[in-house]
């Protein structure tokens, strides 16, 4: 390698410093175009950072987009099928000559989609509108799982909603109670109209009615108030048994035998039993979804006078419908829960 000049021995110092230093300062400053380089590759790094977000919530919002489209037609293709063959079904109680007393199932068939409506009298459920206050209270108690006390006001609050008085049951509830707890309603002092109505009457929330839906109606009159054990649901059996699942599960294989037809009510040990039958009906249509997705809805019908009370001059009178319910498994409830 050729070394550099040499400085004059006589020539100045700072001239030797500068002839033996210019090559190396020279080789270590940087160019401008290298830093400009730099610059531009950090803000192009950021712009492909920000892009990936951008894109990726668009993405995510596309998909939930589509997932809630397709929900709301699941939705709406379940309503169709489930309305349609609830009044296939009403139809055809209406035509039958021999009206059912026993719960039946019957199946009808829409394309590929298959939907079975289950069939059962009104008189086997709790009337809301002309139980007692005893049975009002074992259905709180047993059904809903509430202590004594609790069920006994909710069942007094339910009466004083329901009668025509202002006059407060001891532990009941009328006007001045729930405007003290600052309601912006008050009792209606009338019967309800859907069970859904008692969601209203102070102190009885939804997770008490959840656990009470099933069990109970305001379709018809209601006889005297007491309960048909012959074609009562299980779980109202055990409400009549104040709680004994094992006397209720006795009494449906009882029925399945067919022994209850040579059973006097009377003398099943229930409370607020009775053999009255009436001609109203509660009807559960079930479907179940190519996304796996089981839906349901009930709608209480009457072959009562229908043609001579009701406009449509149909030979049955829809009562009311219950709204569309998703059935949800219990595996997917607790991973909803753990969530």
């Amino acid at each position: 390698m050729p070394h550099p000049p040499l400085a004059h021995p006589n020539a100045p110092v700072g001239a030797a410093l500068a002839a033996t230093t210019t090559p190396f300062a020279a080789k270590a400053a940087p160019t401008t175009a290298a830093r400009t380089s730099g610059i531009a590759l950090v803000a192009v790094l950021w712009m492909v950072a920000a892009l990936t977000i951008l894109v990726s919530g668009v993405l995510y919002s596309v998909r939930v987009d589509t997932r809630v489209a397709s929900g709301h037609l699941e939705r709406a293709r379940a309503t169709a099928l489930l309305d349609g063959a609830l009044r296939l079904a009403a139809a055809e109680l209406a035509a039958s000559p021999n009206v059912p007393v026993k719960p039946l199932q019957l199946i009808y068939k829409v394309g590929e989609a298959e939907i079975a409506v289950d069939v059962a009298l009104a008189s086997g459920f709790i009337h809301l509108n002309t139980a007692p206050e005893t049975l009002l209270t074992d259905l709180f108690a047993h059904a809903a799982a509430l202590p004594p006390d609790q069920a006994a006001t909710l069942a007094q609050r339910l009466i004083d909603w329901r009668d025509a008085d202002e006059d407060r049951a001891p532990v009941g509830a009328e006007r001045a109670e729930y405007e003290a707890q600052g309601l912006t309603y008050v009792p209606r002092n009338e019967h309800l109209r859907r069970p859904d109505d008692a969601g209203q009457v102070l102190g009885l929330v939804a997770g008490v009615y959840d656990s009470i839906r099933d069990l109970v109606t305001t379709a018809g009159t209601g006889g005297d108030g007491t309960v048909n054990p012959l074609v009562a649901p299980e779980a109202v059996l055990a409400v009549l048994a104040r709680g004994d699942q094992a006397r209720a599960r006795e009494l449906v294989a009882m029925r399945q035998a067919g022994v209850e037809q040579t059973l006097d009510v009377t003398s099943l040990g229930l409370a607020h039993a009775s053999a009255w039958t009436g001609r109203d009906y509660r009807l559960r249509a079930t479907y179940r979804s190519h996304e796996a997705e089981e839906w349901s809805r009930a709608a209480w019908v009457s072959l009562e006078g229908a043609m001579q009370r009701h406009s449509s001059r149909l030979p049955w009178r829809w009562l009311y419908a219950e709204e569309l319910r998703r059935i949800v498994e219990p595996a997917e409830q607790w991973t909803k829960a753990s969530h």
